[in-house]
């Protein structure tokens, strides 16, 4: 399988080499003696502009488009960060003496393009992680979600967070086998074990089917929390 990533690098190479008549180290070439010489060759990575374009979910699908203000603008010391973290919307529910199911809102944040009609729909709800660590410094990482307070009274959220397979494969990322019910302690929403296979770039993860759970004969109002996220570099 593949999937759509952007590693977001531009690359850069040269050699530098000196032919000089004595054998000493002059302009990162060595040479030892006069039929053997050691040239050395550089090279660089560098992060590109990140752009306001989220990596897709599942490979084939356009990529969702963001209003670039809403991106976090801080990319992280090795480019390694929460990038765009979708904000959770349930619309409004009629008062009812009995418990009540729904469903979030896709990300009204979000917009992608149907070539086809030329119409735009909003994208599913979702967190963008970018990992631009190189080998040496890329580790295992784990990605919390917390609920800061109460909301409707004891109402509770539910996720369903998932990967496509090739995230996993490209980037080693996994997501809980069940479903993750939401509460006021850390919760580990998504977490990558590094291999030598596993690549820098950045990814979507699904929050999936998001629901909150509401009980009986809660009054009418306007209802606000917020959630916490922590992504944190395994040593």
């Amino acid at each position: 399988m593949s999937i759509q990533f952007s590693e977001k690098v531009a690359v850069s190479l040269f050699t530098v080499a000196a032919t000089l008549m004595t054998p000493v180290l002059v302009s990162a070439t060595t040479y030892n003696g006069a039929n053997e010489a050691e040239s050395e060759v550089f090279g660089s990575i560098i992060a590109s502009d990140a752009g306001n374009e989220i990596p897709p979910v599942n490979p084939g699908e356009p990529s969702p488009e963001v209003d670039p203000d809403l991106v976090n603008p801080d990319r992280g010391e090795d480019y390694f960060s929460i990038r765009y973290v979708s904000q959770l919307n349930f619309g409004q529910t009629p008062h009812s003496s009995l418990p009540y199911v729904r469903q979030a809102y896709r990300d009204a944040n979000t917009q992608i393009l149907d070539e086809a009609t030329g119409q735009y729909t909003a994208a599913e709800n979702q967190v963008w992680i970018e990992d631009l660590r190189n080998n040496e410094n890329r580790t295992d990482w784990v990605l919390t979600v917390q609920q800061t307070a109460d909301f409707m009274g004891g109402a509770v959220i539910t996720m369903n967070p998932y990967v496509h397979a090739a995230t996993t494969t490209n980037f080693g990322v996994h997501t809980p086998s069940s479903a993750l019910t939401l509460n006021l302690q850390p919760q580990n929403f998504a977490w990558a074990a590094q291999t030598d296979s596993t690549k820098a770039g950045d990814f979507a993860i699904s929050m999936g089917e998001v629901t909150v759970s509401i009980p009986a004969g809660v009054g009418v109002s306007t209802y606000e929390t917020s959630l916490k996220w922590n992504l944190t570099a395994q040593p």
